[in-house]
């Protein structure tokens, strides 16, 4: 469990919170917390020794990534939502991290922790290329190899039907459209997105200023997404309004 739960449970056995953390910092076994780990607030994940690699050590590691909002939880479920499988250059998109920025968990970092803890591994699809995959022990489903295909196939029909659409309706600049696919990632500030292109239509562009905003789109092709899965996108455009960016976002 996350420090702030165990704290709880030592105030409610009478222990007040500066004791309870003082506690935890000298904590040994049986008790034990990944020291590589940072959860949001400098909180970390406790565990008893014996349940290391267990399934309720699994289950309970995932469920504090994601009850936390830390930017691990939210690529577990951005992954799960692309059916826990996904070229890697896909990653920068779907982690909800920023390539870049101070005081930020950069997407680096958000890989290396993933893959540390056991929750995600690289492998290799004849058609796909490198790839990252949700491992079994996180308890979430990975979808066939031929299914993610599949999907990738329809995602781009549909990423090339908005592209087509956004040109000839003259929301975009013609010629400066990048997609998901395309030789690099489309990218807006320090975020990949499956689609992005500069736009002076008003109110996203700046006329007097002569500044161009941007419209960008990520794709999940799938029925019934959930809130969380889809908050890697929601993360990035929040940031990005939170920075003061001209943008106008589609899911």
């Amino acid at each position: 469990m996350d420090s702030s739960r165990l704290v709880a449970l030592l105030r409610a056995a009478g222990v007040t919170d500066s004791a309870a953390r003082k506690r935890l910092q000298r904590a040994t076994a049986p008790v034990a917390s990944l020291r590589d780990l940072r959860l949001p607030g400098g909180g970390r994940f406790w565990h008893l020794v014996q349940q290391l690699g267990t399934k309720e050590y699994w289950r309970a590691l995932v469920a504090a990534l994601e009850d936390t909002q830390s930017i691990y939880g939210v690529a577990l479920n951005a992954l799960d939502a692309h059916g826990g499988l996904i070229p890697a250059a896909q990653f920068s998109i779907v982690s909800g991290a920023p390539q870049r920025g101070a005081g930020h968990v950069v997407l680096p970092e958000v890989k290396r922790t993933l893959e540390d803890l056991g929750l995600m591994e690289e492998c290799k699809d004849p058609e796909l290329g490198a790839c990252l995959r949700l491992a079994s022990v996180s308890g979430f489903r990975v979808a066939e190899v031929r299914e993610r295909r599949a999907a990738r196939l329809a995602e781009r029909v549909l990423l090339e039907a908005f592209k087509e659409w956004t040109r000839k309706l003259g929301l975009v600049s013609y010629e400066k459209v990048r997609l998901r696919g395309d030789d690099e990632v489309p990218v807006f500030g320090p975020y990949g997105f499956d689609y992005s292109a500069p736009s002076y239509v008003h109110p996203l562009g700046d006329a007097p200023a002569a500044r161009c905003g941007f419209l960008v789109a990520d794709v999940v092709l799938r029925d019934g997404v959930t809130l969380k899965q889809c908050e890697y996108f929601l993360r990035k455009a929040k940031e990005l309004a939170r920075n003061n960016c001209l943008i106008s976002t589609f899911a």
